[in-house]
């Protein structure tokens, strides 16, 4: 499974903008992944 099948799965047809907030969602729970692999390593 590549980057760009997950973005078909995700993506709504034709509405770029729930697009965008999927990406943002996707964005903000890796950065909190990174945050608490840091603190416990």
């Amino acid at each position: 499974m590549t980057g760009a099948d997950i973005v078909k799965k995700i993506k709504p047809e034709g509405n770029p903008h729930c697009f965008r907030h999927y990406c943002y969602i996707a964005i903000a729970m890796l950065s909190t992944f990174e945050r608490i692999i840091s603190c416990s390593g």
